[in-house]
């Protein structure tokens, strides 16, 4: 939202208590957090914008590779509204990919993949898969940005329940259709669902965009059929041997939580500082 005041509702504020150099010459005064002043002439204002703050909304999110992403705010957050896909960490360190399955299940330390290692198909509209050795570095997000927390989830989901995402009009907190992409998933008759085309003003309502990428499992190999969920880490573990993570479904409604291993693969958002 923004508010434009002009030269003759600048002299109401002046005479309502802003400070005057002389008679005159009315001064436009503004004091800063700081404690420094600025002092302008009314007579050189054209008008003054007052805009609600909207650092990084919109702006062109770049990851450590070059890789850009759309942004949507929510409530007070900013997410991005695609999947992460760097195969760097934001100090420029390379993330080793892996490929064959025991390795994978085997790791202790970060590593990444694509959807059944196939990186043409599955690169631009699913991302990467990372394990959460990899969340846990803290450099996984662009720099200003960091792993989406199950707090800040939990954050998203109240916002989405208050403000009508819930597809069953309200009756429980049924947000997946409103964080789901409209297209790329598998179908489901029930309305509420993410994969119904039923209730089309839900569907992708918060521009959260998300997309059926899959997962790779704790033997290392990788979620089927393609089509069916879509699953983010989280960065708060639960114990030593496993960490939060979160999902929608194509046959589901809500917005789910479980805890798996470390070294299975997820999905990234990264949320804005």
């Amino acid at each position: 939202m923004k508010t434009q005041l002009s030269v003759s509702m600048l002299l109401c504020l002046v005479w309502l208590g802003f400070p005057a150099a002389t008679p005159a010459q009315e001064i436009m005064q503004v004091h800063k957090k700081d404690k420094t002043v600025i002092s302008v002439p009314v007579t050189e204002i054209d008008f003054i914008d007052f805009s609600s703050s909207t650092a990084g909304e919109g702006e062109l999110l770049k990851d450590a590779d070059g890789n850009s992403y759309k942004t949507v705010r929510i409530g007070r957050q900013l997410w991005m509204a695609e999947n992460l896909k760097t195969t760097r960490f934001n100090n420029g360190k390379p993330i080793p990919q892996v490929t064959e399955n025991k390795a994978w299940y085997e790791l202790k330390t970060p590593a990444y993949c694509w959807y059944n290692n196939d990186e043409s198909a599955n690169k631009n509209p699913y991302g990467a898969i990372y394990n959460w050795y990899a969340v846990n570095t803290g450099n996984l997000c662009p720099t200003g940005w960091h792993v989406s927390s199950d707090n800040d989830w939990k954050e998203l989901e109240e916002y989405l329940v208050a403000n009508g995402h819930n597809s069953n009009k309200g009756k429980a907190e049924m947000i997946g259709k409103s964080l789901a992409a409209n297209y790329g998933w598998t179908p489901s008759a029930m309305p509420s669902d993410v994969g119904s085309d039923q209730l089309p003003e839900f569907r992708n309502k918060s521009g959260f965009t998300a997309l059926p990428g899959g997962f790779r499992t704790t033997n290392g190999g990788f979620s089927t059929p393609s089509g069916i969920g879509a699953y983010w880490w989280t960065s708060t573990e639960k114990n030593d041997s496993q960490a939060w993570f979160k999902h929608v479904m194509s046959f589901r409604a809500t917005l789910e939580e479980a805890a798996q291993s470390k070294y299975f693969g997820c999905s990234v958002r990264c949320v804005k500082d």
